[in-house]
């Protein structure tokens, strides 16, 4: 049972948190295997800038025909920093933190409570030694403004 499901929003694709958490953290073991000298504060950094570039609808608009492709090149620096986590079934990259669908979840509870299933709990956050509200905040942190 889906008991709590998330979307990706790069492809649409939805899957359990559990799941994702696992998928996540498998992408992120072979990165850091094959980076030994992965450093994780560059690579917050590198995700956050790239989240952030990503979010600009029309990138050339706003930096220029020129800075185009600069822009293009530091975020091709970026993938190196920082793993790429992708899609499960369709293997697109994922740059947007996955969002909770509550519509799901909640007919996921009612077809299950209609069946005499009782919800397991809440799944927990797994942190790797920093600061985590949320499933996904190790693998997607967000934009620090204003530091």
């Amino acid at each position: 049972m889906m008991w709590n499901p998330y979307i990706l929003p790069d492809c649409g694709h939805c899957f359990c948190q559990g799941c994702l958490v696992d998928w996540f953290s498998t992408i992120q073991a072979q990165h850091m295997q094959a980076n030994p000298h992965h450093d994780a504060n560059r690579a917050t950094l590198a995700g956050q800038l790239r989240g952030i570039i990503h979010s600009i609808n029309n990138i050339q608009a706003f930096v220029g025909p020129h800075g185009h492709h600069h822009v293009e090149a530091m975020l091709a620096q970026f993938r190196v920093l920082q793993p790429e986590y992708t899609c499960p079934s369709c293997r697109k990259e994922v740059v947007n933190k996955p969002v909770e669908d509550f519509r799901l979840k909640a007919l996921a509870r009612e077809v299950a409570g209609s069946m005499g299933e009782i919800n397991p709990g809440k799944e927990i956050s797994r942190s790797r030694g920093a600061l985590v509200y949320g499933p996904f905040d190790a693998f997607f942190p967000a934009p620090t403004m204003g530091r």
